[in-house]
Formats: structure tokens, sequence, C-alpha cells
């Protein structure tokens, strides 16, 4: 299991959502979940490894390419 936490805030005006990297070795896929702030847990989702995704609490997870 690989567990990080992602804090936004820090002083007024001053969030700024960054992106996670988690390194997966051999593994070619995993199942992720999200602990949101304030909430439950969401569902189990897969994703593939080598690949970029949106994590939202609403529509869940999405592919997402850099531009």
């Amino acid at each position: 299991m690989i567990r990080q936490e992602l804090t936004i805030g820090g002083g007024h005006a001053s969030g700024h959502l960054g992106f996670m990297h988690f390194g997966l070795g051999e593994s070619t896929a995993v199942k992720l979940r999200v602990r949101w702030p304030h909430g439950p847990w969401s569902d189990w989702q897969n994703a593939a490894a080598g690949s970029f995704y949106l994590v939202d609490r609403v529509t869940g997870i999405r592919p997402w390419s850099p531009p």
C-alpha cells in the first residue's frame, strides 16, 4: 500500500493544487481511492501505470493529458 497526503493552503489566497506522483515499480495497473477532506472514502477506481489522471469527488477518475 502506498499513501500520500496533499494539503492545500497555508495563508490567505495562497492555495495551489499540485500533482501527486506514485512510483509503481513493475506494476502495470493499480486500484486507488481517495479520502476527501471532511468526507468519506471514494469508491475503488482502476488506473493504468504511466498515465495521468484527474480525480474528482463527484465524477471520479478520468484520464488526462498534459498540455
